[in-house]
């Protein structure tokens, strides 16, 4: 249903790309599978990582501490160091504390301590947290996006 984009990538650990290819999820919600290159690798590793235009990643980030996650922007930043003209896009779809009282915040403070049982190092945000993490990685915010539901979509694009 967009004609524009012509190609995919999953990219995951290579036991998730494995199931991915496997399974028949991208049968029952008749998704083609022939526009979608499944890439397995770690995000920690630049080296692993394809060359795009824009990033998708959704809960991600809160399973991370701060230098992690650092880690993880700057691994994409420097995937795509030779792609100097045009500019690289991330979108971080997560739970995000959000400025003052909104009703989505009390939701993202009980999966914060659910994270935190969970995970030794995972945590939500806020947006500031964010963009500082964003900075740190050589990108810089372009656009919050609060919707209708408990998580928030983050736009970045990389610092020339």
């Amino acid at each position: 249903s967009y004609p524009s984009i012509q190609q995919g990538i999953v990219f995951d650990l290579p036991h998730v790309i494995d199931q991915f290819k496997n399974g028949e999820e991208f049968e029952l919600r008749k998704i083609h599978k022939d526009k979608w290159n499944f890439v397995s690798g770690n995000v920690f590793d630049s080296s692993a990582i394809p060359s795009a235009d824009a990033y998708v990643l959704k809960h991600i980030l809160h399973n991370f501490d701060d230098s992690q996650c650092v880690k993880i922007l700057s691994s994409i930043r420097e995937a795509n160091e030779n792609q100097k003209d045009k500019s690289t896009t991330i979108f971080i779809i997560d739970h995000i504390i959000l400025p003052g009282e909104s009703l989505s915040n009390w939701q993202t403070h009980a999966i914060d301590v659910i994270m935190a049982v969970i995970f030794e190092n995972a945590r939500e945000r806020t947006q500031d947290e964010c963009e500082q993490l964003l900075k740190k990685a050589g990108f810089e915010l372009k656009q919050m996006y609060p919707i209708q539901a408990p998580h928030s979509i983050i736009e970045a694009i990389v610092i020339h």
